[in-house]
């Protein structure tokens, strides 16, 4: 395997772990959002 072979592959395993945790994050977000919505104590 070639130097520029294993950079690609690097970027390219950086990019999907980046990809995944931003889906996550958003998953938890909007969780968190809904859970604030359903929650009496937080309407004022």
């Amino acid at each position: 395997m070639t130097k520029v072979q294993h950079l690609r592959d690097s970027v390219h395993v950086l990019w999907v772990v980046r990809a995944q945790l931003t889906n996550v994050l958003a998953t938890l977000q909007s969780l968190y959002q809904k859970r604030r919505r359903d929650n009496p104590w937080v309407k004022r």
